[in-house]
């Protein structure tokens, strides 16, 4: 996983069981990771979805509207001021 700089922002959908993080890479650079919340009665764990990017970028907001544009729950919508998908 590109987490090893460290998670700077997370977008959670409506439902809350999917999120988008943002993420900061060792390397300086910047990437998205889209994240499924497992409702199994032996897991109950967040774990990544089948659809993982590997995107790099110069800055969290350009990762952030890469995501926009490819995770299809994230297509078109608007955040609240709470960063919640509205």
């Amino acid at each position: 996983m590109a987490q090893s700089g460290g998670v700077v922002k997370t977008i959670p959908d409506k439902s809350g069981d999917f999120e988008v993080r943002i993420v900061r890479n060792a390397d300086g650079t910047f990437g998205f990771e889209e994240w499924e919340f497992s409702h199994h009665p032996l897991e109950q764990v967040w774990i990544p979805t089948r659809t993982r990017f590997r995107t790099v970028t110069d800055s969290a907001e350009s990762a952030e509207r890469e995501a926009r544009g490819r995770v299809d729950w994230m297509i078109g919508e608007a955040l609240d001021a709470s960063g919640h998908i509205d």
